[in-house]
């Protein structure tokens, strides 16, 4: 379905989820800039939210954990508004538009998240991961294997364990003595957990964008200098890389992807190891369009427009995240 017209693109209402997610302020900012109406909800109320003004609506709703009081509220804040565009930045909420995409689209919503395809891909990490190693031999893939599997290869310490479908570092471990490992197997004996060799390295983070009709990828790099426990950038270093725009081009191409993803890797003396592809903007998204590619407006050309634009030359640059404060209401 293709929406877009120029003159009156201004009435085409945009519906942003988890607007107090660090990738709220950019996506929020370069929507109004691009002249949409913008509305946004959370879980939290509008007052302990940065992002909270300046919208054309607010909504606060439940936990996407409770589905169906979610679509219950979601849907109703789209038929009484008139929403023509979901954009869900964080990664259970995209779990849930992609699980009840058909719904939307029944409904003449379009929901800006990639191919099911590619999502399911993607937030399966040992899917993810051997997908890597059988379809793109530049990147180093890590040996993955589920916790409560025969994991007795992985005789060397430490190692790292994780939620095969996490999300921001939560629930992450490292792993330093056989005793860890066996305690962490009893603890999650019953959920999907997996463990791999840690690695050290420079995390390497890559804003990729791809249109699905045209074919056009853009990658942006960046190394993470600073960065909070969850992932979170506060100071990177904007670099290029040939060789690495090529992977994450066919990468890209291989999973189908369309719209904005961004993949991470460590990066050592062996090369570029392949951590995880997150279906959604990154925290760092701001630093993208800073150092000069427009990942929101390329985003949302990828569900309404013919094409995206191609990438300009980026000049290798250091950008820092800075933090203001304000008052978003008085009693």
């Amino acid at each position: 379905m293709n929406i877009y017209n120029e003159e009156k693109k201004e009435q085409i209402k945009v519906l942003v989820t988890a607007i107090g997610s660090v990738a709220s302020k950019v996506v929020c900012c370069e929507l109004k800039k691009m002249s949409f109406s913008v509305y946004g909800c959370d879980i939290y109320p509008k007052e302990w939210l940065p992002q909270g003004e300046g919208l054309h609506g607010f909504f606060m709703v439940p936990c996407v954990k409770y589905k169906k009081a979610y679509m219950d509220a979601i849907m109703d804040i789209c038929m009484k508004n008139s929403i023509k565009i979901i954009i869900p930045l964080i990664d259970v909420e995209v779990d849930f538009y992609n699980e009840y995409r058909k719904y939307f689209e029944k409904n003449n919503i379009i929901v800006a998240i990639s191919s099911k395809n590619s999502i399911d891909l993607a937030r399966n990490k040992k899917n993810m991961m051997e997908f890597v190693k059988r379809e793109c031999s530049f990147i180093k893939s890590i040996p993955t294997y589920l916790l409560n599997e025969n994991i007795e290869i992985l005789d060397k310490f430490p190692m790292v364990c994780k939620p095969i479908n996490g999300r921001s570092s939560q629930n992450f471990h490292i792993v330093e003595t056989i005793g860890q490992l066996k305690e962490l197997k009893k603890i999650y004996s019953n959920s999907l957990y997996i463990v791999e060799p840690f690695i050290s390295g420079e995390r390497i983070v890559a804003d990729v964008v791809r249109h699905s009709v045209s074919g056009e990828v853009v990658s942006v790099f960046r190394k993470e200098l600073i960065s909070t426990p969850h992932g979170c950038g506060l100071s990177v270093y904007i670099f290029s890389d040939s060789l690495l725009e090529e992977a994450c081009q066919k990468l890209a191409d291989k999973m189908d992807i369309n719209g904005c993803v961004n993949f991470e890797f460590l990066k050592n003396e062996k090369g570029y190891y392949f951590l995880e592809c997150n279906p959604r903007f990154s925290a760092g998204s701001i630093f993208t369009n800073i150092g000069g590619y427009n990942l929101v407006a390329n985003h949302l050309n990828c569900f309404i427009n013919t094409t995206i634009e191609k990438k300009a030359t980026i000049a290798n640059q250091y950008i820092v995240r800075e933090f203001s404060e304000k008052v978003t209401k008085k009693e």
